[in-house]
């Protein structure tokens, strides 16, 4: 499914990364669609560290110094291996820039939807929301008919 949309090949000029649209992907295909999804989930599962380490937006609380620092070297290292390195042992074959660039927007823009995914999650569990839901199922229910 991922590889049969076309809305980006045709916006930005990047290549395809799937030849055929309606048969399954070539092996090499496949390599090359496994070094995005490794980049794609390098940078939003470790940009997930910085919303759950936070109570507020993650993006205004400052992380810490030794934090920021893996978190940069990790990314660089993990961009620079799915934009140029093709592994056998690994199972890629490198992006190039523009794939990896548009990875990077994808996973920004995720991100900033973890935080409000976050308050809502957590004033679901909280109890406050689920006490609303029972005194406007309790107060239906006392209401003269």
């Amino acid at each position: 499914m991922t590889m049969k949309i076309t809305v980006l090949q045709n916006h930005f000029h990047v290549r395809h990364l799937h030849g055929d649209l309606h048969g399954p992907p070539t092996h090499e295909e496949s390599k090359i669609l496994g070094a995005a999804i490794y980049l794609q989930v390098s940078i939003i599962s470790q940009a997930l560290i910085f919303v759950t380490r936070s109570r507020g937006w993650s993006y205004i609380e400052r992380p810490g110094v030794f934090l920021m620092i893996a978190f940069v070297i990790t990314q660089l290292i993990a961009t620079i291996v799915s934009a140029f390195l093709s592994w056998e042992l690994a199972g890629i074959k490198a992006i190039g820039w523009s794939w990896m660039g548009i990875i990077w927007v994808y996973s920004i823009i995720t991100y900033l939807f973890l935080d409000p995914i976050k308050f809502a999650v957590r004033y679901a569990l909280s109890g406050r929301a689920w006490n609303l839901v029972v005194a406007k199922h309790v107060s239906t229910k006392l209401a003269p008919s």
